[in-house]
């Protein structure tokens, strides 16, 4: 994700723009939702455990303030064709800011 869309200069400004970006290993998420002693990291955890997709190394989640899972896309399934995973992932990122302004 780093060497292709994540390097896209419309796709980083899209996401320093817009989102709050952050990264949690899955084996991590467990202790967080249970062991975090800031309860909003806990209910954010429950969240992402709940929305990531098993077998996928990375998932790209979009969540409302409210923690609502809004959009989901697996690494696997955006890495299918190269060439055109920037356009797939900016069309991604777009789609959930659509749906959150709804």
């Amino acid at each position: 994700m780093r060497a292709g869309p994540l390097s896209d200069s419309k796709i980083i400004e899209t996401l320093n723009g817009s989102f709050v970006n952050t990264w949690v290993l899955n084996r991590r998420l467990e202790a967080l939702k249970s062991q975090s002693l800031d309860p909003n990291t806990r209910v954010l955890a429950k969240a992402v455990f709940s929305a990531r997709v098993r077998g996928s190394p990375v998932d790209s989640l979009v969540f409302s303030p409210q923690r609502d899972l809004i959009a989901c896309q697996p690494a696997n399934d955006l890495l299918s064709n190269y060439r055109e995973t920037p356009r797939w992932y900016q069309s991604f990122l777009t789609s959930g800011l659509e749906k959150l302004k709804r």
